[in-house]
């Protein structure tokens, strides 16, 4: 099951985004293949602030768009609810202390550790996710280079 990061989701929803394309097509790929995705409703919050930002966007999505995309993704069969445990809890603390982690590191940390706690592999875009040892990390673009 991959988990996905906002980054990807933001990418292959907004025909803007540079990597549309490649992020599309992985996503529509994993929804009609059989795989299953998922993402904490942390990464569904940072998709709909950000798609809909008019600081972020010239012409920002509306919430109608971005909903009917999302509901695609939640409707589709192939998404599962992320899960939140105890475990998954004292691995984002540990990697927070270890890896001295502030700001929006602290947010990269907990995808991390649900991705590691649920035996996901993780997609996104930030190569930042490469300091989380023990974790399968994958960007799409990357093969597209």
């Amino acid at each position: 099951m991959d988990l996905l990061d906002a980054n990807i989701l933001i990418g292959a929803f907004r025909t803007d985004d540079p990597d549309n394309a490649v992020l599309r097509a992985y996503l529509e790929d994993s929804l009609s293949s059989g795989g299953l995705v998922t993402f904490p409703p942390l990464v569904e919050t940072a998709f709909y602030r950000i798609t809909t930002h008019p600081k972020i966007f010239k012409t920002p999505s509306s919430f109608a768009e971005a909903s009917k995309f999302m509901q695609a993704i939640l409707t589709s069969g192939a998404f599962r609810e992320s899960r939140w445990t105890a475990s998954t809890r004292e691995r984002w603390q540990h990697w927070c202390r270890s890896l001295a982690l502030s700001g929006d590191d602290i947010n990269d940390a907990c995808l991390a550790a649900i991705a590691t706690d649920q035996g996901c592999r993780l997609v996104s875009r930030d190569r930042g996710f490469a300091r989380f040892r023990g974790m399968g990390w994958w960007n799409p673009v990357d093969d597209e280079s």
